[in-house]
């Protein structure tokens, strides 16, 4: 059998590479951009560990690891097409800084399937670095995961379209400085960072 993943994960590399294009286009960024499109992810982040031991740029610099997998198709839990849903919105003050800037992010309304720690992001958290992914994955309803239909006909390319907006503009918040993602007392719990003194 040949399983094509159109949603998983060529949904997200189309998504990398359209807002790589945007990007591209338009006035150079405040912020230094490393667009990563690796492979080996369900054989152990292969992929991503090898760029984080040879980083483009010194990881001390890097501010985050923004994701996207699977956003083919809507995800009626979070108010269906168009719409996305950001990993461990908990962990970080990253869905806050979208949302205040006017950028609708869902948080994972499905935290018990830990899709936080499933997908490349997870590779920069074990280092300190905050990574968080941005999906669209009908967990509930999807009957493609890792089968041999997930196909290009089956995607919503409307909803599609219309979540890699969302997703430029939350990239754009990142890149142009508007924003720097920091991690929640929870966040630097869960992955292992001493707590910041005296609050800050």
């Amino acid at each position: 059998l040949i399983f094509n993943g159109a949603d998983d994960d060529a949904s997200g590399t189309v998504a990398l590479m359209e807002i790589a294009e945007s990007l591209a286009a338009g006035e150079p960024p405040g912020r230094t951009l490393i667009f990563l499109a690796a492979t080996g992810e369900e054989k152990g982040l292969i992929g991503t560990e090898y760029y984080l031991d040879h980083p483009a740029e010194p990881l001390e610099r890097t501010v985050c690891n923004l994701n996207f997998e699977m956003v083919g198709r809507p995800d009626s839990k979070v108010g269906g097409p168009g719409r996305l849903w950001l990993t461990g919105n908990e962990y970080t003050n990253l869905a806050e800084l979208f949302n205040s800037h006017d950028v609708v992010i869902e948080p994972d309304l499905r935290p018990e399937q830990n899709f936080f720690r499933r997908s490349d992001n997870y590779a920069f958290v074990r280092r300190g670095i905050v990574g968080q992914t941005l999906s669209s994955f009908d967990a509930d309803n999807d009957t493609t995961y890792h089968t041999e239909g997930d196909e290009v006909d089956t995607l919503d390319l409307a909803h599609m379209e219309q979540a890699i907006h969302h997703a430029l503009d939350a990239t754009r918040l990142l890149v142009d400085g508007a924003i720097t993602p920091d991690w929640t007392d929870a966040g630097r719990e869960a992955v292992g960072l001493p707590p910041v003194e005296n609050g800050r």
